[in-house]
């Protein structure tokens, strides 16, 4: 791995912690409104917009700086893929903030609330083997980061069931949900979240493959 790749990807290591942070964001949120703190969880939503201000003008530095003293055109095409993909993580987590902003969290029936905990709890996780994935391949350990990117694909999967399970329980218990606007927030609250981890899997696949070029 020439010096050029080398840094650049300890810049793209940066910014998936970036990115975590916003994600992180979103379960930070939930454990306050679960201990009645909605004040604290509104000051995460300005942090993850801070956060997600501060990461956008990070990549797009990235993007037309160091990325384009790449001359290899293969990986440089990957990592800027890659950062597409990362942006998109990004985005819609802050959009899942946004939703949980507007919803009377409290209100929800208990069962909705435990999906949409794990189905949060699996997109913080694929964040983090993500950033750990690209370590792995800083550290020329295409192996381990091919399994972190594996795990992520499992994570995906495991949230599309939780999703279904969650929309379910939305016709089940959804008439203790008065407010008909409520109900449309939650599903778009729910599917953002879902929207993370699939954009989380994409990234896994480009470092996958871009694993395999490097180790090739």
């Amino acid at each position: 791995m020439n010096l050029e790749i080398q840094q650049m990807l300890d810049d793209v290591h940066k910014y998936s912690h970036m990115v975590g942070d916003i994600v992180r964001s979103i379960a930070n949120s939930l454990t306050y409104l679960d201990s009645f703190r909605p004040g604290e969880a509104r000051v995460e939503l300005a942090k993850s917009i801070d956060i997600d201000t501060k990461a956008d003008r990070y990549r797009r530095g990235l993007i037309e700086g160091r990325l384009t003293a790449i001359k290899d055109s293969i990986a440089r095409g990957y990592i800027l893929s890659l950062l597409r993909m990362l942006d998109r993580v990004a985005e819609w987590a802050k959009e899942s903030m946004r939703y949980l902003d507007l919803i009377p969290y409290m209100e929800i029936p208990s069962s909705i609330k435990l999906s949409i905990q794990e189905m949060v709890a699996a997109s913080v996780k694929g964040i983090e083997r993500i950033a750990e994935a690209l370590n792995s391949i800083k550290k020329g350990d295409y192996a381990s980061a091919t399994a972190m990117c594996r795990e992520v694909e499992h994570l995906e999967e495991k949230v599309d069931e939780l999703l279904h399970k969650a929309r379910k329980n939305l016709i089940v218990y959804g008439s203790r949900i008065q407010d008909r606007i409520t109900m449309v927030f939650l599903k778009d609250f729910i599917e953002s979240i879902e929207s993370i981890t699939d954009y989380e899997e994409d990234a896994a696949d480009i470092i996958r493959a871009l694993a395999m070029y490097l180790g090739h």
